[in-house]
């Protein structure tokens, strides 16, 4: 890009900026526009900062309960010094390679499907949280809410309704 085409870019946009200047200073629609942007965001950093606030919460209460569910026994923690029951096992055979082969194409089906209920549950979770984003959007910005600021803004000048082109 060259000289002239960098002084022309910025004499445009320091024009705009005058004019986004003299619109908040001159004009209480846009200056209204902007409390009420500034008010809706502060709400919503609000409701996604109590849901954060929830799910640590709950998040919390599993880990403390999971812990608990962990914790051995007083018996079984006594247990810990004493020997084991019994000899060593000479008699018993090692399994056979047919034996763990099986064993392992168990395990291998088992993780497929576990896999595949996964990816099914993580699916229909994600359909949930959009459909939860999209109700959330639609309460904060309800089609009433969206015609007064397309409105607003037509009294500001910075839309043109259709039929004006």
């Amino acid at each position: 890009m060259s000289r002239s085409g960098v002084k022309r870019d910025s004499r445009k946009a320091l024009k705009q900026l005058k004019t986004l200047g003299e619109l908040v200073y001159s004009n209480s629609e846009f200056r209204k526009l902007l409390v009420d942007a500034n008010v809706l965001f502060r709400d919503m950093v609000a409701d996604a900062a109590s849901k954060a606030a929830d799910i640590a919460s709950d998040a919390a209460h599993s880990a403390a309960q999971i812990a608990e569910d962990q914790r051995p026994s007083q018996e079984e923690l006594n247990n810990i010094d004493e020997p084991a029951d019994g000899g060593q096992d000479k008699d018993k055979n090692p399994p056979s390679a047919d034996e763990v082969k099986d064993q392992a194409d168990k395990a291998g089906q088992s993780a497929k499907k576990k896999g595949q209920e996964v990816k099914k549950s993580a699916q229909k979770k994600g359909k949930k949280t959009r459909d939860d984003i999209q109700e959330y959007l639609n309460k904060k910005f309800p089609k009433q809410r969206q015609d007064a600021v397309v409105n607003r803004l037509k009294k500001v000048d910075l839309l043109k309704d259709k039929s004006d082109n």
